[in-house]
């Protein structure tokens, strides 16, 4: 199968509830090609939204090594790390982020998110 084909069902499979089928066909999918960035990115934004935080921002991680021109892999990345409780490691990658985009207002909400994480224990 085509792994952009696979990428596509796995998010079908969400859609009808099947998330734990869709994040085990994105798994089996990266086990045959690990550098298919587009079946990691959304590999990532499935683990993020199963709770898998941990997994997630690995993913995340490593999907923007790749290629680091998507906005919303940033975002989640630190979306995942806010939700694991690295403000460190979410302000690290704010500061990576703010080098790349010219939206500042983007920048301050994502630096709001990490204090207010701070502030609620999370």
């Amino acid at each position: 199968e085509h792994p952009g084909a696979q990428a596509h069902l796995a998010l079908h499979l969400t859609a009808s509830g099947r998330i734990d089928q869709a994040i085990a066909l994105c798994t089996e999918t990266l086990g045959a090609l690990p550098h298919h960035v587009y079946v990691l990115a959304i590999h990532g934004w499935l683990l993020l939204t199963a709770s898998r935080f941990d997994e997630a921002v690995d993913a995340y991680k490593r999907a923007i090594a790749m290629s680091g021109d998507h906005g919303d892999w940033w975002i989640n990345l630190i979306l995942g790390q806010i939700a694991q409780g690295d403000s460190e490691g979410a302000q690290a990658t704010i500061a990576q982020l703010e080098g790349r985009v010219r939206d500042m207002d983007l920048i301050a909400q994502l630096r709001r998110m990490v204090r207010d994480a701070n502030r609620d224990g999370v």
